[in-house]
């Protein structure tokens, strides 16, 4: 929720300051309250439930009363898109291929927080592999998993981060027989402070 502070221009002397919700119900009130200038501010918590709509502040000097009314609405978090600079295809030779993800706000500020990469060599379509069934797994488990390979790091100030995977692992695999030509990347962008996120999914080929 946000709110506006509780500030009213008035001489130095306040008899009752009351606070009614969007309902007309009192739900703050303050007695003979003194400012040190011109300027009396107060405040009252509001609660995430909290009715949005029109609220309004009382204020009794003497017999006069006066009114002011201010919006509650729901804070709405920015929503931000995730980028990520990648080739349109990779080549079996390269020893590296290097991921840069970016992220932005839609008005255009970057995005403070962590990156999440993982790169995926995923199977063949058709690919058969092999079960072992022992004591330990009655249910058995493959003797093969695909290769994938995850890092975490920090935004830097231009709302991007860039790391650099190691291709060896995935073409160079014993089992490279039962992987596809294809590259899955995932980048996943966790804002800081709040901890929302998002993610992006990319297919690449190999040459």
């Amino acid at each position: 929720m946000k709110h506006e502070p509780i500030s009213c221009l008035c001489p130095s002397q306040y008899n009752i300051v009351e606070l009614e919700d969007v309902n007309r119900n009192r739900i703050g009130q303050w007695v003979n309250t003194t400012s040190s200038g011109n300027i009396l501010q107060l405040s009252h918590p509001l609660n995430s439930e909290a009715p949005v709509g029109s609220y309004t502040i009382v204020v009794w000097i003497g017999e006069e009363k006066i009114y002011h009314n201010f919006k509650v609405e729901k804070y709405v978090l920015p929503k931000f898109e995730i980028q990520m600079n990648l080739t349109d295809k990779i080549s079996v030779v390269q020893e590296e291929y290097e991921v840069k993800v970016c992220a932005e706000y839609t008005y255009g500020q970057p995005v403070p927080g962590k990156a999440g990469v993982k790169l995926c060599r995923p199977l063949v379509d058709n690919a058969v592999i092999p079960i072992t069934i022992d004591e330990r797994n009655p249910q058995g488990v493959p003797d093969y998993t695909p290769p994938c390979h995850k890092e975490s790091i920090e935004m830097d100030h231009t709302g991007c981060a860039s790391y650099a995977f190691n291709l060896a692992i995935f073409t160079k695999n014993a089992g490279e027989k039962l992987l596809g030509d294809v590259f899955s990347f995932r980048a996943e962008v966790q804002e800081e402070g709040t901890g929302k996120s998002s993610i992006t999914i990319i297919m690449r080929c190999i040459m």
